[in-house]
């Protein structure tokens, strides 16, 4: 009997994972945050599923949940955590740290648990700069308190590997569905073509000359690699970068969405420090919906190994596509929706 527990269910890249693997349990737990509870049964309700719902909290130490529960696990997946690059520290290290921590705690007394996915980032690299493969985990510093709180919990999960049959997702930046545009939150490279789209036709110019890999990766990739690599066995262990192999360069990604928006390529070339300097304004910055925080991803050299990914993914044919070829999916889904769903500040 296959019993499955969850953190961060009703999130949208929970939900539609549950979607893809809830009919292989016959029971199934989902750990949810009080606030979302009503959200949470209204979604059940949606998609008529047979899934018990536990209001607990991951900050808690046992979840504030039954322990007893752990005992009837047999697959279990860590979602639950701040997905945001201008999260201040203490929020970060809470949920993101002491988080990832209780969750492992819980699962110690889960003697049937099989395996155990999982959610880091690719950028708990940090600073890092040039080649990074998927089993390397060290600290060179932080763009911001996001990275450094996921870098601290995968080091948490590491320590436990042995103990914990545990299999890590490290995913790029995810942007909409490759093949509807679908998204449900605006953060990344949308921040870039809303600011194409409430400049009209006339043409800007590029931010630097800095080329630098931006990985961006469609959500369905994400949901499809986790949905095939969640009941292999032989990945248990193992680090997996649900990453482009072949990204693009930012200022390659800027041409691309400035020429699917306006319509035309941009102008000149304008130096970054004048972009930084400006985005350090609070006015400026909640005028554009453009934080900070997202400039190191434009100019910052990393380039993400994808070893195991390949082995296990891209040759059964669960890779990516280019990015040329779903960009015009993604504008067309911001541009319709733009006005109706909320950008990540």
């Amino acid at each position: 009997m296959k019993v499955l527990f969850m953190t961060g269910f009703p999130g949208f890249l929970a939900t539609r994972i549950l979607e893809r693997i809830l009919p292989s349990f016959e029971g199934a737990y989902l750990l949810v945050e009080e606030r979302f509870l009503e959200r949470a049964e209204g979604e059940v309700k949606k998609r008529g599923w047979n899934v018990s719902l536990m209001p607990g909290d991951i900050t808690k130490e046992g979840l504030g949940i039954k322990a007893g529960i752990a005992k009837e696990i047999t697959h279990a997946f860590h979602l639950a955590a701040v997905y945001n690059l201008a999260v201040k520290r203490d929020l970060a290290y809470r949920v993101n740290v002491l988080g990832t921590r209780n969750v492992l705690d819980f699962l110690e007394g889960a003697s049937s648990l099989r395996s155990f996915v999982y959610f880091s980032t690719a950028y708990v690299s940090g600073w890092r700069k040039g080649e990074i493969g998927e089993e390397e985990l060290e600290d060179q510093g932080f763009k911001n308190w996001y990275e450094w709180s996921k870098f601290h919990a995968e080091v948490l999960v590491r320590e436990r590997m042995e103990e914990i049959p545990t299999i890590i997702i490290r995913p790029g930046i995810v942007v909409g569905n490759s093949r509807t545009g679908e998204i449900p939150k605006f953060d990344g490279p949308y921040y870039m073509m809303r600011l194409f789209s409430i400049t009209g036709k006339i043409p800007l110019p590029y931010l630097g000359k800095e080329n630098a890999p931006v990985n961006l990766v469609p959500w369905d990739f994400v949901v499809d690699a986790v949905a095939d690599l969640w009941q292999r066995e032989e990945a248990i262990g193992k680090t997996f970068h649900l990453t482009d192999p072949a990204p693009k360069g930012s200022r390659e990604l800027y041409r691309l969405f400035h020429r699917l928006i306006k319509g035309k390529e941009p102008g000149f070339t304008v130096p970054l420090w004048t972009v930084k300097a400006g985005l350090s304004l609070p006015l400026v910055a909640k005028f554009l919906k453009i934080p900070k925080q997202i400039l190191p991803y434009l100019y910052h050299p990393q380039k993400f190994l994808t070893e195991n990914a390949s082995e296990f993914l891209h040759k059964r044919g669960i890779k990516p596509p280019p990015i040329e070829e779903y960009a015009p999916v993604l504008v067309e889904f911001f541009l319709k929706n733009r006005k109706k769903i909320e950008f990540v500040l």
